[in-house]
């Protein structure tokens, strides 16, 4: 079911330049764990085979959908996804010793599909960074499960090595973090703080020149850290990924953190209320606790 082993992973970097993409493919005999410490993710082939595949793609088509109103995405089942769990184990702890990364939680799985509207601009992920106030030791495991074309509709990423070569000074400042926008205008691009508001910096390019598309087949798996930035590659073709977030449950989250708020982070509570209600109520009497207690408090697991 899964291929753990040092591999290549063939990568497509895409530079935009005067409306144009150039592509150059180039390959690495580096381990998972070296490339996610260093670059931010790898690519692991060959991750889910057919049958498991063809069985989400299928849990897609009849599940239910997630509720929350900032997006539209689709509900795994738990059972498909704990059926996965001792091949993503053996992965992860590959992970821990080659890069010191702790994870030591395999969350539930959602299903981001273009057909819903899933068409993300560059950003760090949000909501994961609200709950955990952290993306130091999370993960994504990324994997596409219906996928009419290999060379579209993936997710382009700035590995983390593209963006502290050419911007090591705000990329220190990025690292570990996350609920950051990134957008292209007017020669720069803006690197907001969408969770305590203002800007983090500005790059005096187009962020796009720093992208690089790694192009997926389904069941293929690319695994993300939480503080890389992202976009929908296109939405020319109808794609289903599941995502299944992994993570350290032990770290420590704080009321302080969860009430700092901005209008972009208002937008998410607001569309996102039931949860956002109950990890409320939870921090009302706790100045402090671990992710494990909030969610044992807010959810009873």
């Amino acid at each position: 079911m899964s291929n753990n082993q040092p591999h290549k992973a063939v990568l497509t970097s895409a530079q935009s330049g005067k409306g144009t993409d150039r592509h150059a493919d180039s390959t690495t005999d580096e381990s998972a764990a070296t490339q996610i410490k260093r670059r931010g993710f790898t690519v692991i082939p060959g991750f889910l085979d057919a049958q498991a595949v063809a069985g989400f793609a299928e849990n897609y088509r009849d599940g239910g959908t997630l509720d929350n109103r900032m997006y539209s995405l689709g509900m795994a089942d738990a059972n498909k996804v704990e059926a996965i769990k001792p091949a993503i184990r053996e992965l992860l702890d590959k992970i821990r010793e080659g890069s010191g990364i702790d994870i030591n939680f395999i969350g539930s799985g959602v299903f981001f599909a273009t057909e819903r509207g899933i068409d993300f601009s560059w950003h760090q992920d949000h909501e994961s960074f609200f709950m955990h106030q952290t993306h130091r030791n999370y993960l994504n495991l990324y994997i596409p499960v219906i996928k009419p074309v290999r060379e579209k509709t993936n997710l382009s990423i700035i590995p983390a090595d593209n963006f502290a070569k050419r911007s090591p000074v705000l990329w220190a400042k990025l690292e570990d973090g996350g609920a950051s926008g990134a957008a292209f205008r007017e020669g720069r691009t803006t690197i907001t703080d969408d969770c305590h508001g203002g800007v983090h910096g500005t790059l005096d390019y187009d962020i796009e020149e720093l992208s690089e598309t790694p192009e997926l087949a389904a069941g293929d798996a690319l695994l993300l850290r939480g503080d890389i930035f992202h976009r929908t590659q296109d939405t020319q073709t109808s794609r289903v990924a599941l995502s299944i977030r992994m993570f350290n449950d032990v770290q420590t989250v704080t009321r302080r953190h969860f009430e700092q708020s901005c209008p972009v982070k208002n937008a998410f509570m607001e569309r996102n209320s039931a949860m956002y209600e109950r990890i409320g109520r939870v921090f009302a009497d706790h100045e402090s606790l671990t992710f494990r207690q909030l969610m044992t408090y807010a959810y009873g697991v």
